[in-house]
């Protein structure tokens, strides 16, 4: 957070599509965005990231990291969608921080894999659920959620009524 730089892009038509969901690829992409320093070696462990992809560096220095997981079989599966879960997860191992949370959503139980993620994210304040005591951890994330976790995340305010005249305006939102 040394710098309050875009971290997500829009689409060549000049469209942020908040309500598309959000792939694997993007996810990695946008947290390498965010790394202050961008060092490492190594190449893909992941036999669906070839080295010309747009999104090889972020997945490849990431898994190095820890950060992000593959699917399992050596698989990353950049095209496919990421859950709410996954999301939730990749932010937590991102910060590396120990926050203890109590299970709050009533369809994340104890048992499931990113329970401790989830249950310290809504710790955090970076995540809500759905207000009915759901947090729908298996659904997939769309873009307006995960810019909505992320801002929390980083705890970027109000950045738009301050720098209006150096945002970048999106004809769908």
């Amino acid at each position: 957070t040394a710098r309050h730089g875009a971290y997500m892009r829009g689409y060549a038509d000049g469209t942020f599509k908040p309500e598309r969901n959000m792939t694997r690829a993007e996810a990695a992409q946008l947290f390498y965005n965010l790394l202050l320093h961008k060092e490492g070696t190594g190449s893909s462990t992941f036999d669906d990231v070839r080295a010309d992809a747009w999104y090889y560096d972020a997945v490849t220095l990431l898994a190095d990291m820890g950060i992000i997981k593959g699917r399992g079989n050596g698989l990353f599966d950049p095209d496919g969608e990421i859950t709410r879960a996954e999301f939730t997860a990749i932010a937590m191992r991102f910060v590396k921080i120990e926050v203890k949370g109590t299970a709050i959503f009533t369809d994340v139980p104890a048992t499931h894999w990113a329970a401790e993620s989830i249950a310290a994210a809504a710790a955090l304040g970076w995540i809500s659920g759905n207000g009915d005591g759901t947090f729908r951890p298996n659904a997939f994330i769309d873009r307006a959620s995960v810019t909505r976790l992320v801002n929390r995340m980083l705890a970027r305010t109000a950045y738009l009524d301050a720098h209006a005249d150096s945002v970048m305006p999106f004809s769908d939102v």
